[in-house]
């Protein structure tokens, strides 16, 4: 006899036993949930508290402002795009879409009233499935459920999640028709199927992660009701998620034509990101995750008395949820790992809601605790904290309401705050059209400049061949920007040339050093004819070989097409693709290890001279010697230690001279700050050494600040630091110390800069400028030293212990 037939065949013998009452899903009767009712509608109470807290979340009460630095100008350049009338899949390629601020929650006064409607999709979506699922739960349960999304850790979640959400609550309708005590109506179902899968069509174009999460949870329940026959509810499930999306897109103001090759992107921009982002992080929080995990997919898999398919639906829906944001966790396995602390932690919830039992109320702790321990890896997880998260979800609610009720107040803010960005790098307003690489869009809006950006608007997020080469077409074709503002910032310690590599060619050829400053180049378009190369090497090499670079006068790209073997694809659908490195020798005889992303590599690079920021990049117009110490005279491609087997062991090396059209003397464009020693007044105060609040983020344009570095043409910092946090009050003055190997400490001045960063992150509103910068020329320094940093106040000179990064300099 199957599941479901003991199932109904237990409800109606409960029926028809007076006084019995059919048991709902989990145990819960008609008669419990009128009890709850009647105990002053504390359930009901707890429910709608729950939609409460989804609507502080969800809707931008009270929207941040565009910032600077990496993930603060993306934010802000697609707010920027969308308000261009730029074409998302076409002008701009990203993993967001023309509803990132439903994600992202940054405020353009152009884009503000969009994002607020689609918000107000997503949550009534949202509240849809929130209802369905905690009807007959009881009190706790809602409750638990509104104070973990009124305290959120990690924001994707709250994306990724409903999928889920939506899922449970039509295994709970289901179960409860199974049982014969679910409610029904000709209408409400296949409204409710409405209102769930319309932001189906939405999220992909908030996110493009949300593809899968959202294509997964429809083929599902789509499944589900066609195979009880629920045809209508089915069709609309299925129509929903494709109507809205073409609606909402057209409404963004994109042609409809546009919506296929947008989803065509995101199909390049996962796939790209898994080794392109990469990072590893603690091996104890994959275990904390997949252990809960495993046990409540084997607890969905072993229930009892319910139809095959339903737990079939139920463990699939689940498995798809944890797989994502597995991968959302512990691909870029930073503070991303806050994702997976928080999925597991809501997994549990969930399925206690959607099945409520002892096992489930189990699984619930069991998730919250394991999420718990990740979470306390990267932030302070403690009740203190969640409550502070709490408290701050409300008074963003009552802020943002006084708010938006003044009028254009958020506009004063917007223009206040750009005001306060043309203060971080001073970029003037350009004639023409401009761009920014790698990153720093915040700095180019703020100036008022005309935007005409490549479409993978941030140069590490060319992942591929097909990405980058989308980017260079741009730079040589008829609507190439009349201006280009080049700051070398590689993250993760990649290879310094690979992010936007087939584009450099076209910067040396069709560019000119016009001026410098803040660490950019400006470069102003001035085409040359192309004339075809060609290659000096054509070679077969194998990972862990040498291979000699030809000796050239001109730049050397490099193509390297190094592929996964069979175990390496299993991998990287498994988890992320299994690390490359590349080690380069240079002409001075010093060694440079890096690592390498395939598709980055095989679209291709500048390999030879070892470009590492904007400086030298400056100088690959000038004199063919001046980067010849930094010529590479060979490589070595290789695995990272353990993930040989994730390769092909044969690789092809295409090496190809890259012409630059020189300029006369860039190197007179620099303008340094002085070595210079400490101000009079800080020569005679007390010194002492301690750990400071701050922090050396940027060195030599390399993000964040390695712990030792190789310097050649050019030394420069970027930091935050704070004399008393009490107060959040900035140094008298901040110095960059160096100390060589006898002892001797030489200070350097710094300039102060806004980091309006920072300030966001602390979220304490204005403060004084807390940031520090320098420029130097290290002509007159050598050998080994340390470089550190310190600064004055109140007749201190406080050397900051925390901040120590060992330097060599050219001799």
């Amino acid at each position: 006899m199957s599941d479901k037939h003991d199932l109904t065949m237990q409800a109606s013998t409960a029926a028809a036993v007076p006084g019995t009452p059919a048991a709902a899903p989990g145990g819960i009767t008609p008669a419990r949930e009128r009890g709850e009712a009647g105990r002053g509608g504390l359930a009901l109470a707890c429910r709608w508290l729950a939609v409460l807290a989804l609507a502080a979340v969800i809707l931008p009460w009270r929207p941040a402002m565009p910032g600077e630095g990496l993930d603060p100008s993306w934010m802000a350049a697609l707010n920027q795009a969308l308000a261009q009338g730029l074409v998302f899949g076409r002008d701009i390629v990203f993993t967001l879409g023309p509803y990132a601020g439903v994600f992202t929650r940054v405020f353009h006064p152009a884009t503000d009233g969009l994002m607020l409607a689609a918000s107000a999709v997503f949550l009534l979506g949202y509240a849809s499935a929130t209802l369905q699922l905690t009807r007959g739960a009881g009190r706790v349960l809602p409750l638990l459920l509104a104070l973990m999304i009124a305290g959120a850790l990690s924001h994707d979640v709250l994306l990724l999640g409903y999928p889920l959400l939506v899922s449970a609550a039509w295994y709970r309708h289901c179960r409860g028709l199974d049982a014969q005590v679910e409610p029904g109506s000709a209408w409400r179902k296949p409204l409710a199927a409405l209102l769930m899968f319309a932001p189906f069509g939405l999220l992909p174009l908030v996110k493009g992660s949300m593809l899968p999460a959202c294509a997964a949870a429809l083929l599902l329940c789509v499944l589900l009701l066609a195979s009880r026959r629920a045809w209508g509810v089915a069709l609309v499930m299925l129509l929903a998620p494709p109507l809205a999306a073409m609606a909402l897109w057209q409404a963004a103001g994109q042609p409809l034509a546009a919506l296929g090759p947008y989803l065509h992107s995101l199909v390049a921009m996962i796939s790209g990101y898994e080794e392109g982002m990469a990072l590893d992080g603690p091996a104890i929080d994959l275990a904390l995750y997949l252990l809960p995990a495993l046990a409540l997919l084997a607890a969905i898999a072993l229930r009892r008395g319910e139809a095959f398919r339903l737990r079939a639906f139920l463990l699939l829906s689940f498995a798809a949820f944890l797989f994502l944001c597995f991968k959302g966790g512990f691909v870029r396995h930073d503070d991303h790992a806050l994702i997976a602390a928080s999925a597991i932690a809501f997994a549990g919830l969930v399925f206690a809601l959607a099945a409520p039992s002892w096992p489930g109320a189990g699984l619930a702790v069991l998730g919250a605790a394991a999420g718990w321990a990740i979470a306390l890896h990267y932030t302070e997880a403690t009740p203190a904290r969640y409550a502070m998260n709490v408290a701050r979800t409300a008074l963003g609610v009552s802020e943002g309401l006084a708010l938006r009720a003044r009028g254009d107040a958020l506009a004063q803010a917007y223009r206040a705050r750009l005001a306060a960005l043309r203060r971080e790098h001073e970029v003037p307003l350009m004639k023409g059209s401009s761009d920014i690489y790698s990153f720093w869009q915040s700095d180019l809006f703020a100036a008022g400049n005309q935007w005409n950006p490549r479409p993978v608007i941030q140069s590490y997020a060319a992942y591929s061949p097909m990405l980058a080469g989308l980017n260079a077409a741009h730079l040589a074709g008829a609507r190439a920007p009349d201006m280009v503002l080049m700051r070398v910032t590689p993250i993760d310690g990649k290879y310094p040339t690979l992010d936007d590599g087939p584009s450099w060619p076209v910067l040396m050829r069709d560019y000119r050093p016009v001026a410098f400053r803040d660490n950019f180049l400006y470069l102003a378009h001035a085409p040359a004819p192309a004339s075809p190369q060609a290659p000096v090497l054509k070679a077969d090499a194998m990972l862990g070989v040498p291979v000699t670079v030809p000796d050239s006068a001109v730049p050397l790209m490099a193509k390297l097409d190094v592929e996964p073997s069979l175990a390496g694809r299993l991998r990287a659908f498994a988890l992320k693709p299994a690390a490359l490195r590349i080690r380069v020798t240079l002409r001075d005889g010093s060694e440079h290890d890096y690592k390498l992303v395939s598709g980055m590599a095989r679209a291709g690079f500048v390999l030879s001279p070892l470009v590492r920021n904007s400086t030298e990049f400056a100088l690959m117009y000038g004199a063919p010697g001046a980067l010849r110490a930094q010529q590479v005279t060979r490589f070595t491609v290789e695995a990272a230690e353990g993930g040989a087997y994730a390769w092909q062991s044969h690789y092809r090396v295409t090496l190809t001279p890259a012409p630059v059209t020189p300029a006369a003397d860039p190197a007179s464009l620099f303008q340094h700050d002085p070595l210079g020693d400490l101000a009079p007044a800080d020569r005679t105060a007390q010194r002492r050494e301690g750990a400071c609040m701050g922090s050396l983020l940027v060195l030599n344009e390399t993000y964040p600040a390695p712990a030792s570095a190789r310097i050649g043409h050019v030394l420069s910092a970027e930091g935050w630091l704070v004399a008393q946090p009490q107060t959040m009050r900035p140094p008298a003055r901040t110095y960059l110390s160096l100390t060589d190997a006898s002892g001797h400490v030489r200070y350097a001045p710094t300039r102060a800069m806004p980091r309006l960063d920072v300030q966001d992150m602390i979220g304490a509103g204005p403060l004084p400028d807390l940031g520090y910068t320098a420029y130097l020329d290290p002509a007159g320094l050598h050998g080994r030293q340390t470089l550190g940093v310190a600064y004055a106040s109140e007749g201190e000179l406080v050397s900051c212990s925390n901040t120590r990064v060992a330097l060599q300099f050219a001799d």
